[in-house]
């Protein structure tokens, strides 16, 4: 895997971009500035009593390995609706409320080769039963 790595400039076209400071690029033609910053994700602890939700991944990167419900934050969202909206398209859920706050955690997301930094978002919701789940969108399955 490598570092995200640009190498044209999305302003004047030429290859001309640069790593700059560690953590942008800049154009050595018309000295644009780009700076590569974190994606952001909201994930859910859902439990139930002593059990906790798992899903299955359906696809690539991880495909078939078990992860916490959630996904990346859109532009202009907060953690808070990020995460309702994932667990509604993973799920099938609609929560009135996100849960708890727990904490955050830097991370590192790979897919098609380029390493995304990230800081994971993590909030606690906890059910007095098991709710009805239909696994859409990137999910194969739950336990």
């Amino acid at each position: 895997m490598t570092q995200l790595m640009i190498r044209f400039c999305p302003v004047c076209g030429k290859d001309s971009f640069e790593p700059y400071q560690n953590k942008a690029f800049q154009c050595n033609q018309c000295d644009f500035l780009y700076y590569n910053n974190v994606a952001t994700t909201s994930s859910a602890i859902i439990s139930v009593g002593e059990e906790i939700l798992l899903v299955i991944r359906a696809q690539y990167p991880q495909q078939g390995k078990f992860d916490l419900p959630g996904g990346f934050v859109e532009p202009g969202e907060t953690a808070e609706h990020g995460l309702l909206r994932e667990l509604k398209e993973e799920l099938s859920i609609e929560f009135n409320d996100h849960g708890n706050y727990l904490c955050s955690y830097t991370n590192r997301y790979e897919f098609a080769d380029v390493i995304y930094n990230t800081l994971d978002l993590f909030f606690h919701i906890n059910l007095s039963s098991k709710p009805f789940i239909e696994v859409a969108d990137d999910v194969a399955g739950f336990q």
